[in-house]
């Protein structure tokens, strides 16, 4: 591994250990202040609102040993996407990392503490509703940035004859 590879590699480890630490920080002081109740960011559209979420992704059911073993699976294969990645000089995927890694081993980490995961963004847009955490943002900007990142990468290796 060349020296810009290792570099990139420290620094996503880095900022994913920050990110955790800051939503491990972030989650417990908002629980608190909800205190079970209801606050009003944007009406009719954005609530903050605690809610222990015992499923996976978008709720879904599953045992809890089974959402465990899929995350580290994931995970697994999101590192090794990466690390063949940064040999190329990528730095949008290394946010990408930080991102992802910091916010699903926060989820992992609350999971395997409580069995459950806090989520408190009560988000109303177009009919849709749904409950997040920070970590779940984190984690969903991290894999768009990565899917738009590696589009512009497939668009530009295109030549035109």
């Amino acid at each position: 591994m060349n020296r810009k590879a290792a570099r990139s590699l420290t620094t996503a480890f880095i900022g994913a250990v920050v990110l955790f630490f800051l939503i491990r920080l972030v989650t417990p002081f908002i629980i608190r202040i909800l205190g079970g109740g209801k606050a009003v960011l944007w009406p009719e559209r954005l609530f903050l609102e605690s809610t222990r979420n015992f499923g996976f992704v978008f709720s879904l059911p599953l045992p809890a040993s089974m959402i465990i073993i899929v995350t580290l699976a994931v995970l697994f294969v999101v590192a090794w996407l990466y690390v063949e990645v940064i040999l190329h000089d990528a730095k949008a995927e290394t946010l990408s990392f930080i991102l992802i890694f910091g916010g699903a081993f926060s989820n992992l980490y609350e999971r395997m503490k409580f069995g459950f995961v806090w989520d408190y963004f009560n988000i109303q847009v177009f009919g849709l509703r749904g409950i997040w955490n920070l970590a779940d943002a984190l984690i969903l900007t991290g894999m768009l940035v990565w899917l738009f990142r590696s589009r512009e990468s497939r668009e530009g290796s295109i030549k035109l004859d």
